[in-house]
């Protein structure tokens, strides 16, 4: 995830500290952008940090990525 530039839904969540079904509210709200590749919802990491008006961190040392 540290380096991808595009997020699936549940790592947004994750990232947000919220449920999955809340990303796809916000993004069917139009408050959050995202698009479809293979029918599958992929969210920008630029998309996010426009969001939440702050950079996104990587993942520290040592932590899972998914």
């Amino acid at each position: 995830m540290k380096d991808r530039p595009f997020l699936r839904r549940g790592e947004v969540a994750r990232l947000l500290k919220l449920c999955p079904a809340t990303v796809s509210r916000l993004i069917d709200k139009g408050e959050l952008e995202a698009f479809r590749v293979g029918g599958r919802i992929r969210i920008s990491r630029r998309s996010v940090e426009k969001f939440t008006g702050v950079p996104l961190e990587s993942p520290q040392e040592g932590q899972p990525s998914r």
